[in-house]
């Protein structure tokens, strides 16, 4: 993203956090954060959006989560999972199609992950009621898309995107637990702080591959 885009989207994101934090309603700022980065995709993909359709797709997607997740009820939680399910899984295709690192270059970040993921399953999942098979499909999926972010070609803005995926597990972990778990101090904040960072850094990242 250019510097006035930067600069703009985190004022946003403040501008929510601030929301968050002295329990105001979300409804202006929490939809301003995708749709910001929705807007600065198009403006600086210009002629070439249509080889990053899968990004907007994906931050579209996102939106719709974000904005499910303004209601309240387990109905808005569905459809807000759903969306980010089908955000994380579009991510997950497009860090998929692009040029493999070899798998031995990158061993340990992956097994890494991937034991992070059982031990979530192990001790969190059980304690999910009647939503723990969509909680489970969503857990392997941002796993497995940190892991396709970390296999992804070594382009310009690769770690943007590796730090991404990986604010993202820290923001969904954070709330999986606070849900699910014991209460964990100030989550609201951090859920959203992190989710900013995450989808601001994945962004910026393609993005700078985008301008090669």
């Amino acid at each position: 993203m250019k510097k006035w885009q930067l600069i703009l989207f985190v004022i946003i994101s403040l501008a929510d956090l601030t929301m968050i934090a002295f329990d105001l309603p979300r409804q202006v700022t929490k939809p301003l954060i995708l749709s910001s980065l929705f807007i600065f995709s198009l403006i600086q993909l210009g002629a070439r959006w249509k080889e990053f359709t899968l990004l907007l797709i994906a931050l579209w997607f996102a939106f719709l989560g974000d904005v499910f997740l303004l209601g309240h009820g387990e109905q808005f939680f569905m459809l807000g999972l759903g969306s980010f399910l089908i955000m994380q899984l579009t991510y997950c295709y497009l860090f998929f199609k692009q040029k493999m690192i070899g798998v031995h270059q990158r061993k340990w970040p992956v097994l890494v992950l991937l034991l992070i993921l059982i031990l979530f399953m192990i001790l969190f999942i059980p304690q999910t009621g009647a939503l723990k098979v969509p909680v489970s499909i969503y857990s392997i999926s941002i796993v497995f898309m940190a892991i396709l972010a970390i296999l992804r070609w070594k382009a310009r803005g690769y770690w943007w995107v590796v730090i991404g995926a990986i604010f993202f597990m820290i923001s969904d972990g954070v709330l999986g637990v606070n849900k699910f778990a014991s209460a964990v101090p100030y989550a609201g904040l951090i859920v959203m702080a992190t989710y900013c960072m995450a989808q601001g850094c994945i962004v910026h990242g393609l993005l700078l591959q985008a301008a090669e």
